[in-house]
């Protein structure tokens, strides 16, 4: 796979990070869990498995995509830009998405929020071209 997309609401992203910080008996985030599981079910090696040659195949920076989806009323939407702009600077192609009138933690209420379809099937397109499907 040449190219790498990374698609992470700020709230995920927050997650994450605090969960990387956490003590290691703290459970896991839910939906990182899935997706880490889901990518996991690929083939993907963790990268302290890789030989140097599969290591430098890896995809760098400048092969990533990554797709950032905000919503209007956040907290965390200032921070979703700023990271959007530094990702930018650092040569990172930045799909941002931002979806108004929906609130912090949407992404997942497709079931009842049209807008969180529509963002939900942005992700899995990308995720699609991505894998080359």
């Amino acid at each position: 796979m040449k190219n790498l997309i990374l698609t992470l609401t700020v709230t995920s992203l927050l997650v994450f990070t605090s969960s990387m910080h956490a003590q290691q008996s703290a459970p896991p985030d839910p939906q990182m869990k899935a997706v880490l599981d889901e990518l996991a079910s690929l083939g993907g090696k963790p990268i302290t498995e890789l030989s140097p040659e599969e290591a430098r195949q890896q995809p760098s920076p400048a092969d990533a995509v990554m797709q950032l989806i905000l919503a209007q009323i956040d907290p965390l939407r200032s921070e979703g830009e700023k990271l959007a702009e530094l990702l930018k600077q650092a040569g990172v192609k930045v799909n941002l998405k931002s979806y108004d009138g929906v609130a912090h933690e949407f992404f997942g209420m497709g079931a009842v929020v049209d807008k969180a379809k529509d963002a939900v099937s942005v992700v899995a397109a990308d995720l699609k071209t991505a894998f080359g499907n």
